[in-house]
């Protein structure tokens, strides 16, 4: 019951700002990582449903328009790699069994969903790191979306082929 409290108060926030523009300046920040998960898929299947037809909440499969769905999960992605996603995040707001939604992914992108995440986190970090040098390593990991500074400075060595550091010295 708490949970389905939480997802109906993020989407009356939500509902009030688009009716009441004075309401945009309440910030509502999720206090639980399940309510903050709930946010996320809202956000999603939000950002998604104005430019394509998506299925029904839970558990469905698609029969057409997947590569416009995928097309559409990458510049979502784009702009908010930032954020805690998942494929089990992203499939559940779209409404697609995760199985089928990863399956989809890789068919119409030819990587992985983790591997994009990760690739498109570490390209954004590497620019950061480049271009606001004033920035310390450890914020940059979060900034892109990484939580942990040793697995940031792992993955981002094995993507790029250096560590974190030495791209400042270049």
């Amino acid at each position: 019951i708490k949970e389905w409290l939480e997802l109906i108060a993020c989407f009356l926030v939500d509902q009030s700002r688009s009716r009441f523009p004075e309401v945009e300046s309440i910030q509502f920040e999720p206090t639980s990582a399940k309510l903050q998960q709930h946010t996320i898929e809202y956000n999603i299947r939000l950002a998604l449903e104005s430019s394509v037809a998506l299925p029904p909440w839970r558990g469905n499969r698609s029969t057409g328009g997947s590569s416009q769905i995928i097309s559409l999960v990458k510049e979502y992605l784009d702009q908010n790699y930032h954020l805690p996603l998942s494929a089990k995040i992203i499939s559940q707001a779209l409404g697609f069994e995760q199985s089928y939604f990863v399956k989809m992914f890789k068919k119409y992108s030819d990587d992985s969903l983790p591997n994009y995440i990760r690739n498109l986190r570490i390209t954004r970090a590497n620019h950061l790191l480049i271009h606001q040098p004033f920035l310390s390593i450890q914020e940059v990991c979060h900034k892109v979306g990484f939580k942990n500074h040793a697995y940031f400075s792992r993955v981002f060595q094995q993507v790029m082929g250096t560590p974190p550091f030495h791209i400042r010295d270049m």
